[in-house]
């Protein structure tokens, strides 16, 4: 480096100066140095001349260690927010201002509560409380409202800083995974509606805790809150003090010891209201490898009416077990010209390695994609390292450590270029998305199983948008009115409607959409032979957390011949 003025270098120049300060400083009273002292004033000099050539080697590191601290932070496709105590914005990158729609600097000085749904303010209210009262790492889940009209929903991780004046929060977008989730919901309210009738409950129970979880409908069987103790004294307890002596000796003797599958019909007093009703248990044990029982897992089933009316009731024993969990996200950074990689912990056991194996997975970093998935991956990559996508985004599967495959969410972005736009650097994420993936799948299964179910009912089952437009009848309805699935959809479901019901049919709907309540009515239907019967209509709403309808599931059941039979008792 030179500078400007006298072509020096900047060593030169400085050395120039120094000698001219010795020069006009006065001459020091020495007397002549010996051997001894010169040689040991050189060994001072060169070890001073050491130490400064370290400090500068160091300063040269910490700079470029902190421009690449800059560039990851402005680069991250996660949001970074630095936080007051009052929630006041100080700083962010691109990303997290990409998160709330504004420019940063328009959201400096502003309030993040500003941006959360009102929905999800109790959450995020909590979350930021607990930063600064526990000092210690916090999440949440929240849905944000980005300038003031575009949802999304994100994860939150919070800490305070060591000054406890300030907070950094870091934000991941979980849309698609929140969407999986209602989506599930939905399917599983479905179930459930269709199931609820025989009133089944699931529970599971833990040997080594003693402890048992439920479920609602199963709390409801029971009649108790989430007060009641759960184990397994607080089990008898529910049950028929005539039957307590009958259960436990069971348990014990089928179950724990002869490893018997659990099936047992018994009675219990609910707790609610006192009254006796008959149940059905039925469950499968866990057992450690010494024959221990550890686990019980089941449905318990209110047959009441089937005992009181010895009549057969069709059993079912559904359980449905999905867990989605936070986004876990690992970071990456590579050097595409050397190669190098950079893993964070996360990333690290994603694919089943440990921190300190980084070099292991930088060496087969190339052999982890799934061979089916490679041509995918490489085309999205190609298409970002070309400039035609601003994100590098594909869902993929990478091998871990032990040759298993996990789905993972790849997200990275170019951040350096050099002079002929080659790119020189990229950083991303992984996020382990296997359970979603098998979330969707379940889905999948779980709205054919919801037709196949819907298709061997003897009633017509129906279901509608919110504003009564029909999108689903199953074939016992066109069997009936004779109109196909076209002609039904839309509005085209009230056409069977006897002209004298149609009015008063439109009434009770309206008036159940407007309370958020059950629809029930009794109107005559046209088949398609031209002929009018009896028909007794349901309907109840699926609801978001907000209590916004989304959809009307319901059934039509004949009741001619009932009508029939009660207007010959009312003339006889």
């Amino acid at each position: 480096m030179k500078t400007e003025k006298t072509g020096l270098t900047e060593n030169a120049s400085l050395r120039q100066k120094a000698e001219e300060i010795i020069r006009n400083r006065p001459p020091a009273k020495t007397g002549p140095l010996t051997e001894t002292d010169t040689l040991k004033l050189m060994h001072e000099l060169e070890v001073l001349q050491l130490e400064l050539e370290m400090q500068s080697d160091m300063l040269q590191q910490a700079v470029e260690n902190a421009a690449l601290a800059v560039a990851s932070y402005n680069n991250d496709p996660l949001g970074y927010f630095t936080l007051s105590r009052d929630g006041t914005i100080g700083e962010l990158n691109p990303s997290g201002a990409g998160f709330l729609g504004k420019k940063r600097t328009d959201l400096v000085n502003s309030h993040f509560r500003d941006f959360i749904a009102s929905g999800s303010l109790p959450v995020y209210d909590d979350f930021f409380r607990k930063i600064f009262g526990t000092g210690t790492r916090q999440t949440c889940e929240v849905r944000l409202i980005a300038d003031h009209h575009t949802s999304s929903y994100i994860y939150l991780e919070g800490i305070a800083v060591a000054d406890e004046h300030n907070c950094m929060v870091s934000a991941l977008d979980i849309s698609e995974r929140k969407s999986v989730e209602d989506a599930l919901q939905v399917s599983e309210f479905f179930f459930r509606e269709s199931q609820r009738a025989a009133f089944i409950g699931s529970y599971e129970t833990d040997f080594i805790s003693g402890f048992w979880k439920s479920s609602e409908v199963l709390d409801q069987i029971f009649g108790i809150d989430q007060n009641w103790v759960r184990n397994i004294a607080g089990w008898l307890d529910i049950t028929h003090p005539e039957d307590r002596e009958m259960m436990d000796r069971y348990l014990k003797e089928e179950v724990m010891a002869k490893k018997m599958p659990f099936r047992k019909e018994y009675r219990i007093i609910r707790k609610s209201d006192g009254e006796t009703r008959w149940v059905m248990g039925l469950g499968k044990a866990g057992y450690d490898s010494a024959g221990n029982i550890i686990s019980l897992i089941g449905t318990i089933q209110d047959i009441t009416e089937r005992r009181r009316a010895e009549e057969a009731l069709k059993e079912s024993e559904k359980r449905l077990s999905f867990a989605m969990e936070g986004a876990n996200d690992g970071l990456w950074d590579v050097n595409m010209k050397t190669g190098a990689l950079f893993l964070s912990p996360r990333g690290c056991e994603i694919l089943g390695y440990m921190p300190e194996e980084l070099d292991v997975i930088a060496s087969v970093w190339s052999d982890l994609v799934n061979p089916e998935d490679m041509p995918l991956t490489m085309e999205r990559l190609n298409a970002h390292l070309e400039g035609h996508s601003d994100i590098f985004h594909v869902e993929q599967r990478l091998k871990t450590k032990s040759g298993q495959f996990k789905w993972v969410l790849t997200r990275g972005k170019i951040v350096e270029r050099d002079g002929h736009d080659n790119p020189l650097r990229m950083v991303g994420t992984h996020t382990d998305i296997t359970e979603r993936k098998l979330a969707e799948e379940a889905l999948v299964l779980r709205e054919e199983e919801f037709r196949m179910l819907a298709e061997s009912m003897p009633q017509i089952v129906w279901i509608t948008r919110a504003d009564g437009w029909n999108i689903y009848f199953n074939q016992r309805w066109v069997d009936y009115t004779g109109l196909s699935l076209e002609e039904s959809s839309g509005a085209g479901w009230n056409k069977p409607f006897h002209p004298d019901d149609r009015q008063r049919a439109w009434d009770a709907w309206e008036a159940a959409v407007k309370g958020l309540g059950t629809y029930s009515i009794e109107c005559r239907l046209q088949s398609k032979d031209g002929t009018y019967r009896w028909w007794l209509i349901r309907g109840v709403p699926i609801t978001d957390e907000q209590g916004t309808i989304l959809k009307w599931f319901g059934t039509c059941t004949d009741i001619e011949d009932i009508k029939k039979s009660a207007e010959k008792l009312n003339t006889s």
